[in-house]
């Protein structure tokens, strides 16, 4: 514990509870969330708040996770790829961001699978990148730019008073669906 400082952050897991809740509205068996080889704090927590919601009929999809390196387009690939030859095509793919979300719907159209029509697609942060995506891709948006103002003021707060203004703060995220789910 830190005796002088301040956590900011994005709700990661909210985010991933609007996600599962728009994604097992419809019927799912076979889920997969696409994350970093390294785990790393955010992902953990969006795949928490995937998990916690169960699909309409209470027999939520099987979700498994696909490994994917370091993130970049080509190891996504490589890594879903395999992940699709062992496994099968499944119902829904969740991208950890939105780049992962993009090669793999890129990879599954390649392989002549229809998305959203047999393929449910999502991805997380919403930086303009899902915007390229055909069809465009269903995200949750970071508020990136909320965050940056909110420890800046945190950051003048503390030297003007001595102390920060809270211990911890977690920004709210917004879902927005899209063609590709």
């Amino acid at each position: 514990d830190i005796a002088d400082g301040c956590s900011l952050i994005q709700d990661d897991f909210a985010g991933g509870v609007e996600l599962a809740r728009h994604l097992f509205a419809r019927p799912a068996r076979h889920a997969v969330m696409l994350v970093p080889s390294q785990e790393w704090s955010a992902m953990v927590k969006r795949e928490a708040g995937i998990r916690s919601v169960p699909a309409r009929d209470g027999q939520g999809p099987e979700i498994r996770l696909g490994r994917c390196g370091d993130e970049g387009f080509d190891a996504t690939q490589s890594a879903f790829g395999r992940y699709l030859d062992e496994n099968g095509t499944p119902d829904v793919v969740v991208g950890g961001n939105d780049q992962m979300a993009i090669a793999a719907m890129k990879l599954l159209q390649q392989r002549g699978h229809r998305v959203p029509e047999e393929v449910r697609v999502t991805g997380f942060n919403g930086f303009n990148a899902w915007r390229y995506a055909t069809p465009e891709l269903t995200t949750v948006v970071s508020p990136a730019y909320e965050l940056g103002q909110e420890a800046g003021r945190a950051i003048l707060a503390r030297l003007e008073t001595g102390e920060f203004p809270f211990r911890s703060r977690a920004l709210p995220v917004r879902f927005i669906a899209n063609r590709s789910s």
